[in-house]
């Protein structure tokens, strides 16, 4: 009842720090990380999974309802290659 009584520029204002505060997380622990070409390669291709799925939901239209709604949310496909990827990839020196 409280969010439903908000006017929906203040919901949205909250939603903009929300998830900026999401992002400037995410950028905070990628900065930790050594940029090598392995680590390049596992943001890049994961990044572009997800986005890519997340734009062209018909790339998935023939996969099970509930697999289908998770493939195209973007999170869990860029999870999941991101951590196939970490764990294929060999370590550079």
């Amino acid at each position: 009842a409280l969010i439903a009584s908000m006017p929906m520029p203040v919901l949205g204002g909250g939603v903009i720090v929300m998830f900026g505060m999401v992002v400037a997380a995410g950028m905070n622990m990628l900065s930790e990380v050594k940029m090598n070409r392995r680590n390049m390669m596992i943001i890049a291709v994961s990044l572009a999974v997800g986005l890519g799925l997340n734009l062209e939901q018909s790339a998935v239209q023939y996969l099970p309802g509930v697999i289908k709604t998770m493939a195209v949310s973007g999170l869990l496909p860029t999870a999941l290659i991101a951590i196939i990827l970490n764990q294929i990839l060999p370590e550079e020196d």
